[in-house]
């Protein structure tokens, strides 16, 4: 059996660590430099130059066919660098769009890999609503689609081209295309505890492009797991780098502290977190992009089991072995870990992830 990623997650895995290590060190990450705009325009754009979106696209449209196991593998290195390109938000709104509606929208896919646009995509609502739960209403009327309701933790809405939008048609979700500028589209900046830019959405008979259909809902359903759980992955394993080598340099008692007992032994209670998430985003991954939807939601709510309880712990004892400089802005820790909280109150924490394990067992029966 061969855990290796393909030849196209393995160049753009390394494209991406190459640019954003050269781009964003650590200084760079933990400082505010780009607090304005919430991402660094000169990584973005050179990440774009070296065709990580257009690689997305079909082979037959100029690019390489890349699936979800190389989008796992490319934000995981932007969580690792503290999530400075809008990499995650981009690709939630460009991927179901290649698969289920790319003709009506080549000009909007076109800016968006040209890196002329930003697109994201609204995941959840107010109350934590998932893709799958959402009460926002879509209605058919004699002018075309038209959508009422609310979402909330929508990144870069305020400067996105344009946004993927779940609703309700009866029974059934559907995903629809907004343009943020349209009348009766209300955006406000919502509060979270990292710098990634959030806001709320507030939709008022809003006009609507055509349907993506049922299946694109539930595909943006767990494409949205599966890049929020690469997002911390690549967050802690950055956050254990740094704190493994701050350890290693601070001296208490004479000895390098990283030498005492009780510290090797919480940093490993961080590492066991990491390794296991990485493993369950190699498996939701290689089985999303498999077609295996069903075994790919199981590793995705395992993940999102361990990113609400153990990956919290392992935070944690980075927090405490470092003398808590995550505390301090002046330190990438402090973004790793407001990153990391700000995804656990997407996911509405442990309790949530929980209920929706439960939902799946129960689908099982």
């Amino acid at each position: 059996m061969n855990f290796e990623l393909d030849e196209v997650a393995a160049e753009l895995a390394g494209v991406t660590e190459t640019t954003l290590d050269r781009l964003l060190p650590p200084e760079t990450v933990a400082g505010e430099t780009h607090e304005e705009l919430g991402y660094s325009p000169q990584a973005w754009q050179e990440l774009l130059a070296a065709g990580l979106a257009e690689s997305f696209l079909p082979e037959s449209a100029g690019g390489f066919g890349a699936g979800e196991t190389a989008l796992a593998a490319v934000l995981t290195s932007v969580g690792a660098h503290g999530d400075l390109v809008p990499a995650l938000p981009v690709t939630l709104g460009l991927l179901p769009l290649l698969r289920y509606g790319a003709e009506p929208y080549a000009e909007l896919i076109s800016a968006v890999t040209a890196g002329e646009a930003l697109l994201t995509a609204a995941i959840r609502e107010p109350g934590g609503a998932r893709v799958s739960d959402v009460t926002t209403v879509a209605e058919s009327t004699a002018d075309g689609v038209r959508l009422s309701g609310a979402k909330s933790h929508v990144l870069y809405a305020a400067s996105a081209r344009a946004i993927l939008v779940p609703a309700r048609t009866g029974a059934d979700v559907e995903l629809f295309v907004v343009d943020p500028q349209a009348a009766g589209v209300s955006i406000n900046e919502m509060p979270t505890p990292s710098q990634v830019p959030a806001y709320t959405i507030t939709l008022t008979n809003v006009p609507a492009g055509a349907s993506l259909g049922v299946e694109a809902a539930r595909y943006l359903d767990l494409l949205a797991q599966l890049g929020l759980a690469a997002s911390t992955a690549g967050g802690l394993a950055a956050a254990i780098r740094v704190t493994s080598e701050h350890i290693s340099m601070r001296e208490q008692f004479g000895r390098k502290i990283a030498q005492f007992q009780a510290v090797a032994m919480q940093m490993a209670d961080a590492y066991l977190p990491s390794r296991m998430l990485d493993n369950l985003l190699r498996a939701a991954s290689w089985q999303l992009e498999t077609g295996d939807w069903d075994a790919a939601a199981q590793a995705l709510v395992a993940a999102e089991l361990m990113i609400t309880d153990h990956v919290r712990t392992a935070f944690a004892n980075c927090l405490h072995v470092s003398g808590a400089t995550g505390l301090d802005r002046d330190f990438p820790l402090h973004r790793y870990f407001t990153n990391y909280l700000a995804t656990t109150h997407v996911l509405g924490g442990h309790e949530a992830a929980l209920d929706r394990a439960g939902d799946l067992a129960l689908e099982r029966i």
